[in-house]
């Protein structure tokens, strides 16, 4: 079972991430569709800029070994 921890949420354009499973890739998905941001992260715990982005709701997809993670995320 896998447990990714993404925050704060909503966020300035930091975010960070933690779990207890090892956190392959991350991606970070606009209201369209389009993938805005992709990271290979191969980590545990990690922070992510994200202030290039504008304002607004995003998605994070995190993958690992146990599987995939769908988080919404507001970034302010």
């Amino acid at each position: 079972y896998s447990k990714i921890s993404i925050h704060p949420n909503p966020t300035n354009g930091v975010l960070n991430f933690n779990g207890n499973t090892l956190v392959e890739d991350i991606q970070v998905i606009d209201n369209h569709g389009k993938i805005v941001f992709d990271i290979n992260i191969n980590s545990f715990n990690g922070s992510l800029d994200l202030s290039h982005l504008n304002r607004g709701i995003y998605f994070v997809k995190a993958s690992s070994i146990s599987g995939l993670i769908y988080k919404k995320i507001i970034l302010n």
